[in-house]
């Protein structure tokens, strides 16, 4: 329940910045999303980072969502989305 909640309010937070964003065509951006779970496991927000450290330093864990996330981004700008639904639906597997 953790994942589908912390997707719904990523895209509410997007969703609530489209009107004061300018469109470029041919470029796109990273945001970072610091979140909080409470002891319900219900995520908070806490910010919305413009320019992210997408460095995976201090954390096995933290290296291999940097490198999950990275691998996705250049799925998604390269093959498009439904490359990306595969590779998450793979890596939410036992196992992937």
């Amino acid at each position: 329940a953790v994942l589908p909640a912390l997707r719904r309010v990523t895209a509410v937070t997007m969703q609530s910045a489209q009107l004061r964003t300018e469109a470029r065509q041919g470029s796109f951006e990273v945001y970072g999303l610091d979140f909080v779970l409470d002891q319900s496991l219900r995520p908070w927000l806490i910010e919305v980072n413009e320019s992210p450290n997408l460095s995976a330093h201090g954390s096995p864990m933290k290296q291999e969502i940097m490198a999950t996330m990275l691998e996705s981004l250049v799925k998604l700008l390269v093959d498009g989305e439904d490359s990306v639904s595969a590779t998450s639906t793979a890596a939410r597997a036992p196992g992937g």
